[in-house]
């Protein structure tokens, strides 16, 4: 009678526990659809940067958004958006004539909650540069998305690159290695280029890569 109601009672903690376990993946939503229209999402926002195509840009992100480029310029609207790429690549003094990226997730998609998510990533940039040469950048980028009008948007997203891992750097040092710069005037030379990088007269990013 014992082994009975022990039995008994070890079977029902067996069906109490399968039943709680199923009501909790039924309270669990289903991201598969969310999960889908992300992706979509983010080869819109690649395919947009690659045709320097603002408008179908400014689609994928929120109303409210901030956007910091690669070169840290930080963009709110659409006017500060069709700027930087003017800037880019149609102004006198624009290094580039195009760019191709391509962003790859480093993890799936984490939802905070219902209407917001984040991820982060990277990216092998394709620089198309004024002189004809092409050139590779490594970037990194992470991203928060929100539910905007039912669509996923980007509300916030964050470009950077390697400080000493990057095509400016290796140029410069090819500088400095066929002219036979020291260490000293080679790390004064160094300063002196990224100084020109990000100044008014800007140097065009090209000339170094005449040297190879």
């Amino acid at each position: 009678m014992l082994f009975i109601s022990w039995h008994f009672l070890i079977t029902l903690l067996v069906i109490f526990g399968l039943l709680r376990g199923g009501m909790a993946l039924a309270g669990e939503p289903n991201r598969e659809s969310d999960t889908i229209a992300i992706k979509a999402l983010r080869e819109k926002v690649a395919t947009a940067i690659s045709r320097q195509d603002t408008r179908m840009l400014m689609e994928c992100l929120a109303e409210e958004f901030a956007f910091t480029a690669v070169n840290q310029v930080v963009v709110t609207n659409g006017s500060q958006m069709q700027q930087l790429f003017d800037r880019m690549f149609r102004s006198e003094k624009a290094l580039l004539v195009g760019l191709k990226t391509d962003l790859k997730p480093d993890i799936p998609t984490r939802f905070l909650d219902a209407n917001t998510s984040i991820c982060h990533g990277s990216s092998r940039d394709i620089c198309f540069m004024r002189s004809g040469k092409e050139v590779e950048l490594d970037t990194r980028w992470s991203v928060t998305l929100v539910r905007d009008g039912g669509a996923w948007k980007v509300a916030m997203l964050h470009v950077g690159t390697g400080f000493l891992d990057n095509p400016v750097l290796d140029g410069v040092e090819r500088f400095a290695s066929i002219f036979g710069i020291g260490a000293g005037a080679g790390g004064l030379l160094l300063g002196f280029a990224l100084g020109a990088l990000v100044g008014r007269n800007r140097l065009p990013l090209d000339r170094w890569f005449r040297l190879n």
